[in-house]
């Protein structure tokens, strides 16, 4: 029995590994870090292993480290996403600010290098830009380049509008504001849209949290339900299938509402 539940908490926890790696590659993040996957990897090693200690049921060392793995995993989710989202906006203020250099006389290179003087996220990269075009680089071939970074993909239609420029005879300054602007709706649009959002997201969390309560309310009853979960067998087994489905609940709701957000 014990083999057999040690084979099914090392299936279930590589499959929740499996499925955060491949959602992460999909929206073009990292895979899960060294410390997330050594311990994903380990649960099958470490579960056995505490099925022969005495009193250390292995049912609380496959939640310990299914917990290690969803929690990295959502928090550099969450650190990426805070990243994409500065270096987003900060593509907007970016054409604003060199629209408003150009205006005032400065050569393209000028504008945008005292442009990224002003960015703190977005800065750096197009600070490279301009030093590149100061050495006779083609600033929309630049800011192309600078489009790649996670984050920058709003300076790929600039660089194309810029571009066009030069065969439509159209002012540069005039075409940055009026993108900048367009982003701006967009940001707005996007900002209402994660305020409507907020309420499914905390109902997921509510919902999750509900099983811990129960047991919490169980135990004030007097019900002893820790002890029937972490040190019997048919115990074990529920309490892992619940932490997989539980698990796999939120992490199928977030995609459902990534999937609302990008739509």
């Amino acid at each position: 029995m014990s083999a057999l539940i040690s084979a099914a908490l090392t299936s279930s926890s590589l499959l929740l590994t499996d499925i955060g790696g491949r959602s992460m590659r999909r929206l073009r993040m990292p895979p899960p870090s060294t410390a997330a996957l050594v311990a994903g990897a380990s649960i099958g090693l470490v579960t056995t292993t505490g099925f022969l200690v005495n009193g250390v049921p292995a049912v609380l060392l496959f939640v310990v480290a299914i917990a290690v793995c969803m929690l990295d995993q959502l928090r550099r989710r969450r650190t990426q996403r805070q990243l994409r989202n500065a270096r987003s906006a900060e593509v907007s203020a970016f054409c604003f600010a060199v629209g408003a250099e150009l205006r005032a006389g400065r050569t393209p290179s000028d504008a945008v290098a005292a442009a990224a003087m002003q960015l703190p996220v977005v800065g750096p990269d197009v600070a490279g830009a301009a030093q590149a075009a100061r050495l006779g680089a083609s600033v929309p071939d630049e800011l192309a380049v600078v489009a790649g970074v996670a984050g920058c993909e709003r300076l790929q239609p600039v660089a194309a509008a810029w571009a066009a420029t030069g065969t439509s005879g159209a002012r540069v300054a005039d075409l940055l504001e009026r993108l900048a602007s367009a982003f701006a709706a967009e940001d707005q649009v996007r900002a209402e849209l994660l305020a409507e959002a907020a309420g499914p997201q905390a109902t997921v969390v509510v919902l999750a949290l509900l099983p811990l309560v129960a047991i919490a309310l169980g135990s004030a009853l007097g019900a002893k339900p820790v002890g029937f979960l972490v040190h019997t067998a048919v115990g074990g087994l529920l309490l892992a299938a619940a932490v997989v489905l539980d698990a796999a609940g939120v992490v199928w709701m977030r995609r459902i509402t990534q999937r609302a957000m990008a739509a």
